[in-house]
């Protein structure tokens, strides 16, 4: 069969396979890769102070990378403010900062990641159909199209994805901005009831947002255990959870006949290999494959089975440069696309069946979807819409956007969201963009389905030997410390003391609070090493406590939340009922709370 017939079968099997849409006109319209919309945020002067996380100036005095407080669970405040639109005005509309990496790189800008609620405050408020509006303001991506290609690429696979646009943002604050132009955005739909309804046509759907890199691995019978890493987007029935709960103990328990036979009761398996296609297609590291999170788990209702969805698409096409190298991704394994270990996905690619249906969906997706004529298309089509928006944000941005669009490298931006100089000279430390990327990817595919390449693996991430071992120190230290009775275990007795002692040691004071400098000067004496409480690490754990434990967003932590949040987290490691955590594996729980980010 020749390369162009196997291209339009290809595309003529994709476009079966696509999910059918059951949503309304007005989303459709509203929600369509080809708009570019026009929107205007006008806050009073108060309101756009309250949107700054109040301890954004002690981040910058702890040296550590970046906030803690973006994770889309609330770490961030709410103002009010007036939205327009297209010509449509909402008064009083909630608004907030969102996103991790998204608002860390972007800090010493004005263009911040915002998530819109239209209807919190007055509940008639709807735009195009939905009531919540995401702007993802690509940071991290010089092309502007990441997001907006693989979500359709998605798509058109057979995977419910969310749908996106184009949005020219500005705002407006009496006495300090009259319209100030912010930047190109894009639009993505938001994953709740609207959305669900859609693509399943229902509203109640459970939908997770799961953070953990152990995904469904058993943590017992009780839901409180999974929420947390699961992160619901809805509300959760007893038996919902029940089905999470069930799959993790497949996972975790089953031999290899039970496991194959069952998969099918809890997972459309079919669907999974659509998904696992184009993310393994795409070398998306910076979800299920690498460090966790960036994905969408829902429960069909008509078939009670799990469906998986992307998120947070803006580093897809290898993009995300703190794993592997350029041509690991490139050449990623099909055959165990994963970094490091991934219980699920190991035991998943064991399935005759899912194997079968997986190289099936990923040849025909890199045999159609990132042939490179169809991709530049695609790229070139997008492009010429958004070219003069992306130009209004200046010179530099417009030189790289050119050099992106034609295959060419560019160097990424600063830890501050500082543009580099306007060299756009291709460099071999560059993550490629869409297009020369997907070139590569394509061949390497190909080569491998066909038994003439094997791929490479990523065993682990970018971190050097160096502060790997700097990391699990600080994380041993921590656990050591906790073992009070230095039998190599740790027992939830021995937190619950531990966690008092500290907090009166590091507090000074019966009836103080525990605020980050003191966190730093605590966990940093834990550590014992000269100079800790600098430590990227130590800021880290600090950080990680003061986000998590500080319930009612004081910016401080009193006796209480210490001591609930430390018997929170042993509850949710000590999966297994016993009582006692060995020091090895609490060490290694707190590894992974604290992970090192793109």
């Amino acid at each position: 069969m020749s390369m162009p017939t196997l291209q339009l079968l290809a595309a003529l099997l994709l476009a079966a396979a696509a999910v059918p849409w059951k949503g309304g006109a007005a989303m459709t319209e509203f929600l369509d890769p080809g708009r570019i919309h026009d929107g205007v945020l006008t806050l009073t002067q108060d309101q756009w102070r309250v949107l700054e996380p109040k301890s954004r100036d002690l981040f910058a005095v702890a040296g550590y990378g970046g906030s803690r407080a973006g994770r889309d669970d609330g770490d961030f405040a709410t103002a009010h403010a007036d939205f327009q639109m297209d010509g449509s005005a909402f008064a009083d509309v909630a608004v907030r900062y969102k996103g991790h990496g998204t608002f860390r790189q972007s800090r010493a800008t004005l263009k911040r990641p915002f998530k819109l609620d239209l209807n919190q405050f007055v509940r008639s408020n709807r735009l195009g159909g939905v009531s919540k509006v995401r702007l993802n303001n690509n940071v991290a991506d010089p092309s502007f199209m990441n997001e907006v290609v693989a979500y359709d690429l998605y798509r058109e696979a057979g995977v419910p994805a969310p749908r996106t646009a184009h949005a020219r943002i500005s705002v407006v604050v009496p006495g300090l901005f009259e319209r100030r132009f912010l930047g190109l955005y894009t639009l993505v739909e938001n994953p709740d009831g609207d959305w669900s309804e859609g693509w399943f046509g229902a509203k109640k759907v459970m939908i997770l947002k799961p953070t953990s890199e152990a995904l469904f691995v058993h943590r017992g019978p009780d839901w409180s255990r999974y929420r947390e890493a699961y992160d619901p987007k809805t509300s959760v029935l007893e038996s919902q959870a029940s089905r999470v709960v069930g799959l993790s103990r497949l996972v975790s328990e089953a031999d290899d006949t039970v496991f194959s036979r069952e998969l099918p009761l809890y997972v459309d398996v079919d669907e999974f290999a659509r998904f696992m296609a184009v993310t393994v297609g795409t070398s998306s590291l910076d979800s299920i494959l690498g460090r966790g999170g960036n994905l969408l788990v829902c429960l069909d209702p008509a078939t009670r089975r799990f469906v998986f969805a992307p998120w947070d698409l803006d580093q897809a096409f290898g993009g995300v440069g703190g794993l592997g190298t350029q041509e690991q991704r490139e050449r990623l394994s099909i055959e165990h696309p994963w970094v490091g270990t991934n219980l699920f996905l190991e035991r998943v690619f064991k399935v005759d069946d899912f194997r079968t249906a997986y190289r099936g969906h990923l040849g025909r997706f890199a045999a159609g979807a990132l042939d490179p004529d169809r991709i530049q298309g695609r790229i070139g089509e997008i492009a010429d819409r958004i070219r003069p928006a992306v130009a209004e944000e200046g010179l530099v941005a417009l030189r790289r956007f050119d050099a992106v669009r034609k295959g060419i490298a560019v160097a990424p931006v600063g830890p501050n969201g500082e543009l580099p100089d306007a060299d756009v000279e291709s460099r071999p430390t560059h993550p490629k963009p869409i297009l020369s990327f997907a070139a590569a990817r394509r061949a390497s595919i190909l080569a491998q389905l066909e038994g003439r390449d094997a791929g490479l693996r990523i065993e682990t991430g970018s971190v050097s030997d160096a502060d790997a071992v700097r990391r699990n120190a600080v994380f041993a230290a921590l656990a050591a410390a906790l073992d009070a009775d230095r039998d190599g275990a740790v027992t939830r007795a021995e937190v619950s003391r531990s966690a008092e002692r500290w907090f009166g040691e590091w507090t000074g004071s019966p009836g103080g609070v525990l605020r980050l400098e003191s966190l730093l000067t605590g966990i940093g004496r834990l550590d014992g090493r000269p100079g800790a409480a600098r430590d990227e690490v130590v800021a880290a754990v600090a950080l990680e406590v003061l986000s998590r434990f500080d319930t009612d967003r004081s910016g401080a932590v009193s006796r209480g939340e210490f001591a609930g949040g430390w018997t929170g987290w042993y509850l949710l490691w000590d999966t297994t009922n016993s009582g006692r955590l060995g020091v090895g594996e609490l060490a290694r729980c707190l590894g992974e709370l604290v992970r090192e980010d793109p």
